[in-house]
């Protein structure tokens, strides 16, 4: 994702092409982050009962 933020600036800075693929590229890397951070935090539930019963 930094690279992404990294892009944008470039892109903005020199005048550059790409920027609806740079946005496209953050948007993504955000859905794949997000859906991670969901995943593991529905898990650990899961994960305290297993280990405790």
């Amino acid at each position: 994702m930094g690279a992404g933020h990294v892009a944008l600036s470039q892109i903005a800075l020199r005048g550059g092409r790409g920027r609806w693929l740079a946005i496209v590229a953050l948007v993504i890397g955000y859905a794949i982050a997000a859906f991670a951070l969901f995943s593991m935090l529905t898990a650990i539930p899961a994960l305290i009962q297993q280990y405790t019963a």
